[in-house]
This record gives structure tokens, C-alpha cells and sequence, in this order.
């Protein structure tokens, strides 16, 4: 419909490249789910573009063949957008001294316009876009009244000097600015040095360091010949507040607290670094001591042994020092009252500990099960402050390297093979440094004889050992004691309980019995002392729910081995 009267269907090809792009523009906004009321206002007879959409809806006006934009007396053809700056000379700002206090005179171009309340300008044919600072600037400004004269002043006491010369930065975004060169701002360097009193309170003195000249007073700031940079006063005052002095050159905190001197030297300090150069004094840095305690780790009986060499730190307190360290504090106070900060490779090497497993505390030294050697030798290989003893470094080295261990000889009438030697080796260097194993080889590589000729390199005529089996091989066990090492005494715990009871009040040097019988006769075997234990076909342990899982775990000896040929895995629950 065109007109009252007049109708024609228009298509889209009817629309030359330029009326498309424009439609296509209009259309997705009104897809994008906003009410067209928004765009197409009075009855749809006006245009209205929100400002998010202003700049590319123009800009697509712009480029139909006949774009005319009218604004008040004056039209143009083309508009240009770019974001407001001092060089648009829209405003002027003059900053004139006088005895006590700064005039500024703000001067604004005739015939700027203001759209979408604040965040746009125009000013002949240019279109200036505002941001959110600008824009409360702007709206201050133009809240300001005229005098007589048609101009706007404000007026600032000498006092804020400081405070008028951190504006003048602001006031630069908008339009030119000439001031005095007393309000040109200069930077500096802040330094600090912090002493210790003799009633202990700590005092801390600043300097502001601007290159050719340093202050260390109120007084000298304020008679500075420029302007100091005020945000950066007012960081250091704040932190010197937030650190319990005063907001001033020098001034006074309360003596540190025993607990405290860790957060003032690891919390608060850094602060202060992190904003200029920090000087300590020998005094204060006296009740701030770094304990960097030398680590030996060593085999000691059965445990492995870990020491840390506190050499500042009294030999009575070393077990609270301890405690602390092991309770992840980052210091200790001693009797006395002294801190003793953990340094940071103190704290990583308890860490790496507390990540490899379970250790107890005793006798000022941390205790750990053997097992952990070659994890420990491994972690801390290269580590400076971490040294093993000889046989510490020999345990590491032949768990990792068993066929350097020396063997010792067997006595058993068979040809062995070559990795039947290394499983004997392996026996040995395990039992010889307190471990159990697990001898898993294949089925038919004779695990029993391994074991034969491992035992006839260990046991004595005062030795016992039990070997529990499933009852179908505790007879094999026998023939093959028999057939290859028959100097040992060797009887099999079965039968009747009466005669099992016989047996076992016999003194021999070896027993075989089954898994069964062992469980019956638990409460016998209880009052036994036992130098070693054998479990073959021991994949049936796997279970730890079972009865004779149970069992076993009530029943102690020394040197435990379990021989498999099937795989044992652990249970996933």
C-alpha cells in the first residue's frame, strides 16, 4: 500500500544491493525477539535505531543513493563515528592559580548535542561516542551553573593540589587542558625500613623517591613544586594502615606476638616489595630465623630412618619442632619464645614425604616401612640437602639391582638355571634386609625348588619353618624336600587331630600342612614361634574376607613369601 489509493506489489529484487542489506539489517532485529514498537515508532512512520544498534543502522542509511541527515539549520550527507577525545575540541579546561586556591574554567563548543542521555555527541557532522567515566563528567558538567558571563567554574583549595592534579587526567579525555606546572603529576618510587624498637614495637619509615628529589615528610610533600602522584599516596598509606602503622612517613606498630611474626614477615612484607624497595633491620630481622635443616635418611633395623638436623634448635626440643613440621606448620615457637620458619625446601621435602605414604613420628625422627627405599632414593636423588647412609644407599641400590646381591650357597642335589639362581638371589637379598615377596614364575619353573634351596641357605638346626599349600600338594612338597635337599628335617602336618597334634609337638625343622588344617589347628600353631612362612598357590589369599585370610593375619613371623603362578590381582572393593 502506498498512499490511500494507490497499491503495488513490490518484490524483493525490486530493491537495489544497498535497500537489501538495509532490510535485512531491520528484519534480524526484529527476529531477534524485540518488540518492533522499539524500532519503528509513531505508527511506524519514524525510524528509531537504540544505541547499540545506531552506529551500523546509520552507517547502512549511509549507503542508499539518497541519504540526507538534518539537524536543526544545517544537513549532511555522511556522518562519522569515533569515540570522544581531547583533539574534538569539544571542551576546554583552564586550571589558573591563585593565593589559595585553583580556578578552573570549562569552556564547551557552541551548538554540541547530546543524544541518548549523555552517551553520544554531535557536533558538525561528527558523532562522538562517551564512556561511562565521560559520561558522569559530562553530566557534572552540565549541572554546573553559569555566571553572568555564560561560563562555568570550579574552584579547588590549595590543599587539594594533590587531588586536582589526579583529575586533570580525567578532565584530559574530554577536552584540552591547560594548569600551572605545580599541577603536573610525577610518579616516584616509595621506599621502606622497618626497625625494632627496644620495647620491641616496630617502626617503619617511608621515603618517596621522584628521581631528583626524595621527601620523608608531610611537610616536604606538601611543598613539593609539582604534584605527586595521589594514587599511588594513597595505596602505600592504605597498606601501612592495613599493616597496623599510620596513614604517615613514620609511624608505629604494637610488638609482634610470637604467633604473628610469620604473617607480618611472609604476608605483610610482601606487600610493601610488591610497591617499592624494603629495608629490615639486623634487629628486626633477629626474631625472624629460617630453619634449613640437613636430611639423612638411614636403614635402621627393621625401619628406615629419616632425621632432620635442626642445628639452631635445641637438642630437647627437637621432637616439638618435629611435631610442628610434621603437623604442617610453617614454624615452631621454642621455649624461649623464638620463631624458627621452615624454609621453603623444608616444606616441599615434607611434602614429597607426605605424599609417598604413611610415617611416624619417634624419638625426633620419622620412621618408615623398608619397603619405601627405592621410592625415597629415587625422590630425593640430586637433592642437596638430602643425604643416605652407606647402608641405606646399598638397601636402595640391590632392591632395584637384586643380581649384584651377593649370594650365599645352597645345598640342594639339582642343576639350577639361570633365572632359578636369580629367584634364589632375589629371596635372599629380601629376607637379608627383613622383607617378605611374592615369587610369582610360571607354572613348571619350579618354584618349589627355589624355595628348597633358598631355605638351605638359611636355616639352622634351631630354625622353623611352616609351608601351608592346598592339600593336594602338601605330599609334593615332601617328595620334592626329599628329593633335593634331604638333610633337612621335613614332616606334614595331616591326618587325625591326635596325630597332628604329635607332629607339631615334635621339634622339626620344616612343616607342610594345608591351608584346611591350618585353620583348624590355628590355636596350636598361635603358641609357635616361626621364622618363616611359605603360602603356595597363594592366589587363594586374595580373598580377605575368607576365614583363613583371617587367620593368617593373626598369626606373625618375620620372614613371610607367597609363591603364585597365577596372576593375583587386588580386589577392586
Amino acid at each position: 500500500m502506498i498512499g490511500k489509493t494507490y497499491e503495488e506489489s513490490l518484490s524483493w529484487e525490486a530493491f537495489d544491493e544497498a535497500s537489501q542489506e538495509l532490510l535485512t539489517f531491520l528484519r534480524g532485529l526484529t527476529e531477534e525477539g524485540l518488540t518492533p514498537d522499539l524500532f519503528f515508532q509513531n505508527q511506524g512512520r519514524h525510524l528509531f535505531f537504540p544505541l547499540t544498534f545506531f552506529e551500523q543502522g546509520v552507517n547502512l542509511l549511509m549507503t542508499l543513493p539518497h541519504f540526507q541527515f538534518d539537524h536543526q539549520v544545517d544537513s549532511y550527507q555522511t556522518l562519522l563515528f569515533q569515540d570522544l577525545h581531547a583533539d574534538a575540541n569539544l571542551f576546554a579546561f583552564t586550571v589558573t592559580e591563585y593565593s589559595d586556591y585553583f580556578e578552573m574554567e570549562i569552556s564547551e563548543s557552541p551548538r554540541v548535542n547530546v543524544f541518548y542521555q549523555g552517551a553520544v555527541l554531535f557536533h558538525k557532522g561528527q558523532v562522538y561516542f562517551l564512556t561511562d567515566q565521560q559520561m558522569r563528567l559530562l553530566k557534572e558538567i552540565k549541572a554546573l551553573p553559569l555566571d553572568q558571563h555564560g561560563k562555568k567554574y570550579l574552584q579547588f583549595d590549595s590543599s587539594d593540589r594533590d587531588k586536582l592534579a589526579s583529575c586533570l587526567t580525567l578532565f584530559s579525555q574530554m577536552g584540552t587542558v591547560s594548569a600551572p606546572e605545580r599541577l603536573q603529576i610525577k610518579t616516584f618510587e616509595p621506599s621502606f625500613y622497618f626497625d625494632r624498637e627496644e620495647d620491641n614495637r616496630i617502626r617503619l619509615e617511608i621515603q618517596f623517591d621522584y628521581g631528583d628529589k626524595q621527601i620523608s615528610s608531610r611537610q616536604e610533600l606538601e611543598e613539593l613544586p609539582f604534584s605527586s602522584d595521589a594514587d599511588l599516596e594513597k595505596r602505600v598509606f592504605q597498606i601501612c594502615l592495613a599493616a597496623g602503622f599510620e596513614a604517615d612517613f613514620q609511624s608505629w606498630r604494637q610488638a609482634l606476638k610470637a604467633e604473628s611474626v610469620y604473617h607480618f614477615f611472609h604476608d605483610i612484607i610482601p606487600v610493601f616489595e610488591k610497591l617499592g624497595n624494603v629495608d629490615l633491620s639486623d634487629k628486626l630481622e633477629e626474631i625472624y630465623r629460617l630453619a634449613s635443616p640437613q636430611v639423612q635418611i638411614a636403614s635402621k633395623g627393621g625401619l628406615l630412618e629419616i632425621q632432620f638436623d635442626f642445628q639452631d634448635i635445641a637438642q630437647e626440643e627437637i621432637d616439638q619442632a618435629m611435631q610442628a613440621l610434621v603437623a604442617n606448620q610453617d614454624f615452631y615457637i621454642d621455649s624461649s619464645n623464638q620463631v624458627y620458619f621452615f624454609d621453603e625446601e623444608t616444606k616441599k621435602i615434607r611434602q614429597n614425604l607426605q605424599e609417598l605414604g604413611q610415617f611416624e613420628l619417634k624419638d625426633g625422627a620419622l620412621q618408615a616401612r623398608k619397603s619405601l627405599a627405592y621410592s625415597l632414593a629415587h625422590l630425593f636423588e640430586g637433592r642437596d640437602r638430602v643425604s643416605f647412609s652407606q647402608e641405606f644407599q646399598n638397601l636402595a641400590h640391590d632392591l632395584t639391582h637384586p643380581e649384584d646381591f651377593p649370594r650365599q650357597a645352597t645345598q640342594v642335589k639339582a642343576d639350577l638355571r639361570d633365572y632359578q639362581e636369580k629367584g634364589i638371589g632375589w629371596l635372599q637379598m629380601l629376607h637379608y634386609y627383613g622383607f617378605g615377596g611374592i615369587l610369582a614364575d610360571d607354572m613348571g619353573l619350579g618354584k618349589t625348588l627355589q624355595t628348597i634351596a633358598f631355605l638351605t641357605s638359611q636355616v639352622t638346626k634351631e630354625s622353623r619353618v611352616l609351608i601351608l599349600a592346598p592339600s593336594g600338594l602338601i605330599y609334593n612338597w615332601a617328595d620334592e624336600f626329599q628329593k633335593f635337599a634331604p638333610q633337612l628335617d621335613v614332616a606334614v602336618v595331616h591326618g587325625l587331630k591326635a596325630n597332628r597334634e604329635e607332629i607339631l609337638a615334635e621339634s622339626h625343622q620344616i612343616y607342610v600342612t594345608s591351608y584346611a588344617t591350618f585353620r583348624q589347628d590355628s590355636e596350636l600353631y598361635q603358641g609357635m614361634a616361626f621364622d618363616f612362612l611359605f603360602l603356595d598357590e597363594a592366589q587363594v589369599m586374595k580373598n580377605a574376607q575368607t576365614k583363613i585370610a583371617q587367620t593368617l593375619r593373626q598369626f606373625v613371623v618375620l620372614s613371610v613369601f607367597a609363591l603364585s603362578g597365577t596372576p593375583i590381582e587386588k580386589p577392586s572393593g
